[in-house]
Formats: C-alpha cells, sequence, structure tokens
C-alpha cells in the first residue's frame, strides 16, 4: 500500500525570552512525573540556574488548546480522520486529561480514534507516523493526523549541559491512503543507543558526552543508508540536538555530493523536540530547492534513546 503525506503546518512561537520566574510550585521528581506537570500545566520554565533561554520559543496554555487552530486548518478540505495521534516527548499531562482526546474535541471528530505516543524522546514522531501508516493499510482507511507537539515542563528543563536548549513547537502531518500528496512514504529506519545506567536528570558531563558520542553514531548509520538506491538526489534533515553533533553530520555529508544537508535559519540553535525535522522541513520547502523526485530523509534524534529517521520521495514539480 502507498501512503501519502502532506506537508506539515507549523505552530511556533515568536521568539522572546522565557520568563526568568515560573509560576506555581517547583517542581518535586518525588511527587511523580504526571503528577508535578498536572500542577504546572502550560507554564514555560527557565534554565536549570533560574536564567531565561533568549530566543528560544515558548508556549503559553496547554497543548490541546494550542494545536486546535493548526489541527483544524490541517483537517480543512479532508474528510474526518480515521485517528489522530500526537507524538509528545516531554510534554505529558495528567492521565485524567489526555490532550489527544481535547485535540478530537475541538475538531469534532466523534468517530476517529484518538491516542498518543511518548515516552521514547524525539523518537516518538517516527514511531507515530509508523504506526497511523499500518492502521491505514490494515483497516482500509483513508485518512489520518498526525500532530508532533511538546512544551517543556517539570521535572525537564530548557537547557542541559551543551545540547541546544529545547523550544516548544508543534507541526501537523495529513497522512492519505490515496493521492494526490505532497510526499510518498517510504518507510522509517531505526538506529537505537544503549541507555546508560544513570537517567539523564542525574548525568554529569561525561555521562552527557557518552550519550552525545553514542547518538552521533547512530546517526550517522542512517544516513550512510541514503547513499543506497538508484536515488537522483537525497536531502537530510536533522534534528537540532548539538554543536557538536551537527558538525559530525556536515562532515559526513561533505564527502558524498548525492546527499544534501538542509539547515534551517529559524531557531538554527534550538532543539524543538518531536516537531524539530518537521519545522526544518519546512523551511525546506520554501527554500525552492526541494524538487520532484528527491529523497528526504527526516532525522531525529535524542540523547537517551538514539536515532530514527523516516523516509519520503517529494512528488510535487517544484518547491513551494
Amino acid at each position: 500500500m502507498t501512503v501519502y503525506l502532506s506537508s506539515p503546518d507549523i505552530a511556533v512561537p515568536a521568539d522572546r525570552d522565557v520568563p526568568s520566574q515560573a509560576s506555581g510550585p517547583a517542581a518535586d521528581p518525588a511527587i511523580g512525573y504526571a503528577e508535578a506537570l498536572h500542577h504546572i500545566e502550560g507554564v514555560p520554565l527557565p534554565d536549570a540556574a533560574g536564567n531565561s533561554c533568549a530566543g528560544i520559543p515558548a508556549f503559553q496554555g496547554s497543548v490541546a488548546e494550542l494545536t486546535a487552530g493548526l489541527l483544524a486548518g490541517a483537517a480543512a478540505g479532508h474528510p474526518a480522520p480515521a485517528y489522530l495521534c500526537w507524538a509528545h516527548e516531554t510534554s505529558a499531562p495528567h492521565p485524567a486529561t489526555l490532550p489527544a482526546m481535547q485535540m478530537a474535541q475541538a475538531l469534532r471528530l466523534k468517530a476517529g480514534l484518538p491516542f498518543g505516543v511518548g515516552q521514547q524522546g524525539s523518537l516518538a514522531t517516527v514511531s507515530a507516523a509508523e504506526l497511523l501508516v499500518a492502521f491505514l493499510g490494515a483497516e482500509g482507511k483513508r485518512y489520518a493526523l498526525l500532530v508532533a507537539a511538546d512544551c517543556v515542563k517539570p521535572p525537564f528543563g530548557r537547557r542541559f549541559h551543551r545540547a541546544y536548549p529545547k523550544g516548544d513547537a508543534a507541526a501537523c502531518w495529513v497522512l492519505s491512503a490515496e493521492p494526490p500528496g505532497d510526499y510518498r512514504w517510504a518507510g522509517t529506519r531505526y538506529a537505537l543507543c544503549r541507555p546508560l545506567a544513570q537517567p539523564p536528570f542525574k548525568w554529569e558531563r561525561w555521562h552527557f558526552e557518552t550519550a552525545e558520542r553514542q547518538v552521533t553514531e547512530a546517526a550517522l548509520r542512517l544516513a550512510a543508508g541514503l547513499r543506497d538506491g538508484d536515488v537522483r538526489r537525497s536531502w537530510l534533515v536533522a534534528q537540532q540536538v548539538s554543536a557538536a553533533f551537527l558538525q559530525e553530520i556536515r562532515n559526513t555529508v561533505r564527502q558524498d555530493g548525492r546527499i544534501r544537508l538542509f539547515e534551517r535559519a529559524a531557531w538554527s540553535q534550538a532543539n524543538l523536540l518531536c516537531a524539530d525535522p518537521l519545522v526544518s522541513l519546512r523551511g525546506l520547502e520554501e527554500s525552492g530547492e526541494l524538487k520532484r523526485g528527491d529523497r528526504v530523509c527526516l532525522l531525529f534524534a535524542g540523547l537517551d534513546y538514539g536515532a530514527a529517521a523516516i523516509d519520503l520521495q517529494y512528488l510535487k514539480e517544484s518547491g513551494w
């Protein structure tokens, strides 16, 4: 079965400083992940030292409310989707208030199935897309809606060692079992990392450097796969993990004339988590350099999970 994807709609707040003091109670890891988030829903945070993160986009309000307009725009002109999936990394609400259900209510989807995919870092977007493609093929449905949205909340901070600061963003894809579409689905690939003994919130510098090296090696293995097959030209759109991570990607791409790396100009030193490669993909579309038949590899990466890729083939005649 062939699955087609529409280009993502993007919702990213304008550049502004994150408030240096968060309202509400401080995050207490002992409270429990979901309960702590429930108490401080929608409050953007400073970094661990209490400093504001200048130029990093930050949402205020619930993820469901912020994505309602985005989803309505993406669903316009299409029949009601059979599935609505929310992929997320750091934004996890109280179990009693599931954002996927709130999003479905905002769209007035009565027959569709809303659900969420998380606890996989930024790789949740890849898993969510893979699930939706499988559901469309197995059950003969026509449309599915995928929203990748993150809003940094406790117990997470925006800064983590020397990685790029984490920013808030949302992106949406329409998956269709029939043409037309902007892309043809070409599959997913994974290169997972062995987890470190210490959880991330206990990492020291050497833990971070080990994880950074592991995820970089995993990403490079996936990038090497772009050389396979008879493809006229390949684009690599990589997650903005850290300066060292991206430098290794650049070095590899320079050695292969068939692969081109696209780096977005907006929020170039911010990691937009689950939506990050999708935000960059919109930039590639708007650049006009993406041509019909090009292969596109969206490379998602997380320090404590590894890397995963969504492979696509561009179907339009020229860029937007």
